[in-house]
This record gives structure tokens, sequence and C-alpha cells, in this order.
């Protein structure tokens, strides 16, 4: 019986650049604090929502924990769902228009909290 565990090399991880993926995580950052009907979304339903390629977006997604949660519960077609920390964190049980039970539902972002994300990208770009 083989009992071994795969290991992630370093080499393995890539470093992301906030001056390079400034577009794309500009984009994510509006896209999934200011939807009014999404909470979470699945990488390939963002990137064709806001006409950015997959793998880009999915690559954002995984680069930058501190800003996008990655769901341990996947879509109806097996996909992850991602949303924004600040929005996952204060979700409550809302009942929907349209469905039968409650579901975990967040506002969108305040023109401030938005304010403040993209704030702290182009801060973060100052200091690369």
């Amino acid at each position: 019986m083989n009992n071994e565990k795969s290991i992630r090399l370093v080499s393995e991880v890539v470093e992301r650049s906030f001056t390079s993926d400034f577009h794309c995580l500009i984009a994510l950052i509006q896209h999934l604090g200011a939807h009014e009907k999404w909470n979470s979304r699945t990488p390939i339903n963002i990137a064709d929502s806001i006409g950015l390629d997959r793998r880009d977006v999915e690559n954002v997604l995984d680069g930058y924990p501190a800003f996008f949660r990655k769901s341990s519960n996947l879509s109806a077609q097996k996909e992850p769902l991602y949303s924004l920390h600040i929005r996952y964190a204060r979700r409550t049980k809302k009942q929907i228009e349209g469905e039968g039970n409650l579901k975990e539902w967040s506002d969108p972002l305040s023109s401030e909290e938005m304010q403040t994300l993209l704030n702290l990208v182009i801060n973060m770009i100052g200091l690369e």
C-alpha cells in the first residue's frame, strides 16, 4: 500500500504582481462587489460576464486570497464559487424573490467600501 502524499513544490508557486494583474483584479473586485444578483460566481460565468479570459480570471481569483474566497461548495456545473471576503463575511439568510427557501445573501458593497478596495490595489501598485 502506498501512503505517499503529494508535495507542492515551491517552484509551483507563482508570484503575483498587482501591476500586471491590475485590469483583471479591478474588474473582478467591481463585478463581485457590485453585482446585485450574485454573491459568488464561478470563474467561467465571471469571465463570460465581463469579457475576460477564463484562465486569467482563475489565476487572479486564486492568486489573491486576501481579496477572494474560494468556496468548498461547487456550482451545479461542479465548478468552485468565488466571492469577495467582505461580502462572504457579512452574509445572512434571506428570502429571495422567486426562491422557495432561504439563501445566504450579502448586499453589494457601498461606494465607500468599493473605493477602499480599489485604493488598496492602487496603493499596492505603488509599493511594487
